[in-house]
């Protein structure tokens, strides 16, 4: 759980913290579960407009459960680990769930776009960006290969172990 607070709080950081509890809620509530310890506020007034104190409320509330180390906080917590799984960008959950090879991906789409953006911009200087996908790819290779030699080795116990009598 301390992995998926310490990529909730980069998400924070580099968006807000209002940002990211609005989509932790959305998530909560959209996923149908309920639970007597998480008392989340609906986040619109019912006609389309945002209750901001309710956002606030919300935010504090969420933030002061992953600060806290008593065992209600961490209980809240662990209720909320869908929900948080959910909201997350496909970046960061991909990162979280330790799947090297899906996060290597993404990192190759955004690179990827970037250089293609740069071509179209006739950007003179392109080296650090073609740079920066050959680490991307490089990685990824390693993380495939990786994947291959452990599939392999698998399909080898399977063939020795249905040729045992």
């Amino acid at each position: 759980m301390d992995v998926i607070k310490s990529e909730v709080y980069s998400w924070a950081a580099e968006t807000s913290q209002e940002h990211v509890a609005i989509e932790i809620c959305k998530a909560w509530f959209l996923s149908g579960e309920r639970s007597e310890c998480i008392k989340l506020y609906p986040m619109d007034d019912g006609c389309g407009q945002a209750d901001w104190q309710a956002i606030n409320n919300n935010r504090q509330k969420l933030f002061r459960w992953f600060d806290g180390q008593s065992a209600r906080a961490v209980a809240r917590t662990r209720l909320l680990r869908n929900a948080i799984l959910t909201a997350l960008p496909t970046e960061r959950r991909a990162r979280v769930s330790g799947d090297k090879t899906t996060y290597l991906l993404i990192i190759l789409t955004k690179e990827v776009s970037r250089i293609i953006t740069a071509a179209l911009m006739q950007e003179r200087d392109m080296s650090q960006q073609i740079k920066s996908l050959r680490k991307v790819l490089d990685s990824l290779e390693s993380s495939i290969s990786g994947v291959d030699k452990t599939r392999a080795r698998a399909s080898t116990k399977r063939a020795e172990t249905r040729q045992l009598p």
